[in-house]
This record gives structure tokens, C-alpha cells and sequence, in this order.
């Protein structure tokens, strides 16, 4: 968001005013009869895949504490500093955070690693506790508490441990990056990570007439009738809406 098409994007969404220019175009077409207001439209979903890359169980870890840290360091400097006694915070910048350990690590190391990880972002909230939060550092403490939380358990030893996949829960965050976005399939065999757009069109003038972005884990039917209500505020009132299989639950 460090662009001016960042920031004016940011400033439609603040105030509702996303689907402005769209919403314009749309009317002047109606207005000048180039779609009908009861023409049969048809709705299908595309995926769109998310601009992130997929951190490892321990990357994913160590990002949560680093931007709670960083967070940290701007607001309570001297918590941070205290904290570099307990752990290494030379683990935690902008150039490191990614790093597990040089060359290719074996499943002992990794889990070692992420026994590593998982105590000091224990440590970190440990000393969170308390302290007077500000929005954006009480989101980075939630953030990190929910990684912990979905992807991580506890042996019969106390020893942390990656869940199994069976163990995690359905609306499971993918990346501390972009926190919207989740693990998706378009069929049995293709998967995705990001979201999917619900589109619909008019049969016969070929226009769209609505787009409903939905995060990828959810199902393409489940924006369908807002994807018509929507149209109402412009008179647009199809007879018939057309869909796949995944669009007929009623």
C-alpha cells in the first residue's frame, strides 16, 4: 500500500466505495437501454490466486513474533530490549525472518526448529500480557495467538508439535501476510490459495453485472443471492439465474 493507487484503493474501502466506478458504469447502461432490466443472467466463480508465498510451519511461526516484535519495538522499546536476554532478536528482522537454518534441514531438525520457534512467540506474549494495547499492537497479539492455536499442539511430553492436517480447523489462516486469504479447490485435484469472484452476466447483452469476492474455502454458491440483491438498487431483477452444480442447494 505504499502507491498512490494503494492508498486511494484503501480510501474506497474505508468508506464503502468500492463498487463505485462499477456500480456508475452499470447504471449509465441501464439508463441508456443497452441491458434490460429482466434479462435471464447466468453466475459461475473464477479463482484468483493470492500474491503470497506459502511460509513453512516454522517461517510461519517466526513471522507472527516478528511483526508483533516490530510492533513492539516502536511502542515499548524497552520490553523489546529486555527481551533480547531470552531470545535471539537478531532471528526476528525483515532480512532473517524467512531463514530456518542454511542448507537442507532433516525432519529431526525441523522439528527442533519449530520447538525452538514456538517457545520464544510463548515468551514474546508473555511479556505482551499486560501491557496498555493499541489497536495494532492487539492485532499482532491475536494474530500470533491464532497461528499458535490453529497449526500448533502439545505431545504427551509438553513438547510442541505441528497438528495434523485433520486436526486443524476449516477457515485456517495460510499467510500472516494476507490474512483473507485461504487454501481452496477448484476441482478434486486443483488447489489454490487466495480467493475466488463470484460473476454474473446477462444471457443476451453480455454484460456484467455483479462481481462478489469470496475467500477461496468457501463455497462458489454462497454469494448468489447477494449477488442478485445487490443488482436491485438499480432495478435489475433477472427471471432466471443459470449455474453449475455448485450454485443448486436452493
Amino acid at each position: 500500500y505504499h502507491s498512490s493507487l494503494g492508498d486511494f484503493r484503501q480510501r474506497l474501502l474505508a468508506h464503502g466505495k468500492e463498487k463505485l466506478l462499477f456500480e456508475t458504469i452499470l447504471q449509465t447502461l441501464v439508463d441508456r437501454q443497452l441491458l434490460t432490466k429482466d434479462e435471464i443472467q447466468r453466475i459461475d466463480a473464477t479463482h484468483i490466486v493470492a500474491d503470497v508465498a506459502i511460509p513453512s510451519m516454522v517461517q510461519l511461526v517466526k513471522k507472527g513474533t516478528y511483526h508483533l516484535l516490530k510492533a513492539l519495538k516502536t511502542q515499548y522499546p524497552a520490553v523489546y530490549a529486555a527481551l533480547g536476554a531470552q531470545i535471539d532478536l537478531g532471528a526476528y528482522t525483515r532480512e532473517t525472518v524467512n531463514q530456518e537454518s542454511p542448507g537442507r534441514n532433516s525432519d529431526e531438525k525441523r522439528t527442533k526448529k519449530l520447538v525452538e520457534v514456538v517457545r520464544e512467540a510463548r515468551t514474546v506474549l508473555q511479556h505482551v500480557t499486560g501491557l496498555p494495547a493499541t489497536p495494532g499492537l492487539q492485532r499482532r497479539v491475536a494474530l500470533l495467538q491464532r497461528i499458535l492455536q490453529e497449526h500448533i499442539a502439545a505431545d504427551a511430553q509438553g513438547i510442541p508439535r505441528e497438528k495434523e492436517k485433520s486436526q486443524k480447523p476449516p477457515d485456517l489462516l495460510v499467510s500472516p501476510v494476507d490474512e483473507d486469504a485461504r487454501y481452496g479447490m477448484k476441482s478434486p485435484k486443483r488447489r489454490f490459495i487466495g480467493y475466488k469472484a463470484n460473476v454474473t452476466e446477462t444471457t443476451t447483452s453480455r454484460f456484467i453485472t455483479n462481481v462478489a469476492v469470496m475467500r477461496g474455502n468457501r463455497r462458489d454458491g454462497e454469494t448468489a443471492v447477494e449477488a442478485i440483491e445487490d443488482q436491485h438498487a438499480l432495478g435489475l431483477r433477472p427471471p432466471k439465474l443459470v449455474g453449475d452444480a455448485a450454485y443448486a442447494d436452493g
